[in-house]
């Protein structure tokens, strides 16, 4: 499958926004020498201790706050994305609950049984199909709800499930769905009966509405965060058969 290959390919060296960078420890040091000199100062001169040491803590303030505004910013953009997460959270537990329905082994009405009822369960037949075997979308499918079922993941676990799941239904929707309702040889088209059609239409009709909710999902959590942090790419519909 496609989809989990993209993530083994390696950024090129330079590439993407650069992030904030505190400043160095000699910079640091070298900007604290005057305020530092204003303390000891302020001890020395005991009739201009407090306008002194007021003096000083005003200096201070100026040269740490840009210096330390990077690492607050950050640590301010990580927490709001945190709790992002832990509100998006049961939404992306239950697309995943609602994408397992289509996968299911004991439903009549998904694709995979649709397609092996209208072949009479022979396998030549079947073939003619090219479906992958339903197994291989429901083992990693089965894996990530048990890592969702939790009440609370980290940020970093939710980004990787959220991508993975989405990679999951893309390879779904590319090497199942549009192969049936848009990829089909004359002679696999010629397997499907009225009864066959009338039910893939119903399933296309479900899938669409799921995943035009999951892809508004997905776009409404990635612009909640401070910054893009998921996939987000459009998915393939499937047009109705001819």
């Amino acid at each position: 499958m496609n989809g989990p290959l993209l993530d083994l390919l390696e950024k090129p060296a330079g590439s993407g926004p650069q992030q904030p960078r505190g400043p160095g420890w000699f910079d640091l040091v070298t900007r604290l020498v005057l305020p530092v000199a204003l303390f000891l100062l302020a001890r020395e001169q005991a009739i201009h201790f407090w306008p002194l040491m007021a003096l000083a803590v005003v200096v201070l303030v100026a040269v740490l706050l840009p210096a330390l505004w990077p690492w607050v910013r950050e640590g301010a953009a990580g927490a709001h994305d945190r709790r992002v997460a832990r509100a998006k959270l049961p939404g992306l537990r239950q697309f995943v609950e609602e994408f397992g329905e289509f996968l299911s082994t004991q439903r009549g009405d998904t694709l995979h049984y649709i397609i092996t009822n209208a072949c009479g369960n022979v396998t030549r037949d079947m073939e003619k199909f090219g479906l992958p075997h339903a197994e291989l979308f429901n083992h990693p499918l089965s894996h990530l709800r048990e890592r969702v079922k939790h009440e609370r993941i980290s940020l970093d676990e939710f980004v990787r499930c959220a991508n993975e799941f989405h990679h999951l239904v893309a390879d779904y929707d590319a090497h199942c769905v549009l192969k049936v309702f848009e990829l089909l040889s004359p002679e696999a088209k010629s397997l499907l009966t009225a009864d066959s059609k009338r039910l893939l239409e119903s399933f296309r009709e479900g899938l669409v509405s799921f995943l035009d909710n999951y892809s508004r999902f997905e776009k409404q959590t990635q612009s909640s965060f401070s910054k893009p942090r998921i996939t987000a790419t459009c998915l393939g519909r499937p047009k109705p058969l001819p």
